[in-house]
């Protein structure tokens, strides 16, 4: 475990053979993402991912698409869950977002 992150081993890896497939970093992660989340979810990711390493208002999350406070705060929540965001403070896409390992 690393930075309360669950590492799977190698030993893990290989027993998963070939359904193993690693994400993508950097670029290709952000799309990845982008083609994988729910149209709401993706809405509010993809302005924070433009925005980064700026973060966005909350409220003007909301002018920018259209959704109420409580559908908003709801899409924040699912994507801080997933590590997409954090929102100490106002949102901003995560930094490992923007990582080419």
């Amino acid at each position: 475990m690393a930075s309360g992150l669950v590492i799977a081993t190698s030993t893990g890896i290989a027993a998963l053979g070939d359904a193993y497939e690693p994400l993508p970093t950097g670029a290709s992660l952000r799309a990845y993402w982008l083609g994988k989340l729910p149209e709401g979810e993706r809405a509010v990711f993809s302005i924070l991912v433009d925005a980064h390493p700026g973060n966005v208002e909350r409220d003007q999350l909301s002018e920018l698409t259209g959704y109420k406070r409580s559908t908003r705060d709801a899409y924040l929540q699912r994507l801080r869950t997933r590590q997409l965001i954090t929102t100490n403070g106002s949102p901003r896409a995560s930094d490992t977002l923007f990582e080419d390992t």
